[in-house]
């Protein structure tokens, strides 16, 4: 299944991109036992522990479905052809690349909870949400999902002209068409994670960016308490902390 959606009750932990960083990982499944965490993708490579990452957050799901859900990322696609820098899945025995492949085709794609949108990259151009259950592996959705960009002034960040653009004219446009207010992704490095008027917040949740590099942002989660505010209309709605 490609969509989950939670009714809009509790606490509910957003979690970026962690890249091999397994101190961020069990910092938030240490710290937030009873909430809802959500990982946006992206736990292998580029950090110092990809597999013991991966190893640690599946298990973690498998012993609380209902408690963490981990979408998929770009770093999710099982291949050997990615840099030298990305090097998980190049090292893997061929029987533990099949084993790992099989478990990360079965990440969802999107999270919905409220008026919040959660995925890893950029918004899908669909009309309505069950548009989503209906997007196959490889097709424009799909790669728009997983690689695209998110093209904003607010972000001073390096634009790779090569992977799907998301603008400020389709955000509206689609956002408006399913009813959402805040998108929620990682993948982008950003120093400023807020854009679009406050309603789109990038995560990274990794201490890492390239080949080992201590990334110059600090490690950002983002909590939606419905508890609190029955309607989380605005990033000013959700409380943003450094880890």
């Amino acid at each position: 299944m490609n969509f989950i959606e939670c009714n809009a009750e509790g606490r509910f932990v957003f979690v970026g991109d962690t890249h091999g960083d397994l101190d961020a990982s069990k910092y938030v499944i240490k710290n937030y036992p009873e909430d809802i965490k959500v990982f946006l993708g992206d736990y292998v490579d580029k950090g110092l522990h990809s597999k013991e990452n991966l190893d640690f957050l599946f298990n973690e799901r498998e012993k609380n479905p209902k408690k963490i859900y981990l979408l998929r990322g770009n770093h999710e696609i099982p291949s050997k052809n990615f840099s030298r820098k990305y090097f998980f899945w190049s090292e893997l025995k061929s029987k533990d690349y099949k084993q790992y492949s099989k478990i990360v085709e079965d990440f969802p794609l999107v999270f919905s909870v409220g008026k919040i949108l959660a995925l890893h990259s950029s918004l899908p151009d669909i009309k309505n949400l069950d548009e989503i259950n209906n997007i196959s592996s490889g097709d424009e959705n799909w790669a728009k999902i997983l690689w695209g960009f998110v093209v904003s002034s607010d972000y001073n960040s390096f634009l790779n002209k090569n992977v799907p653009q998301l603008n400020r004219i389709d955000f509206d446009r689609i956002m408006g068409q399913l009813n959402k207010n805040i998108l929620i992704r990682g993948h982008q490095v950003v120093k400023n994670p807020v854009a679009f008027d406050k309603r789109i917040l990038t995560l990274f949740t990794c201490s890492y960016w390239r080949d080992d590099i201590v990334a110059n942002i600090p490690r950002r989660i983002a909590i939606a308490d419905f508890d609190k505010k029955r309607e989380i209309n605005s990033i000013d709605d959700l409380v943003i902390k450094i880890i």
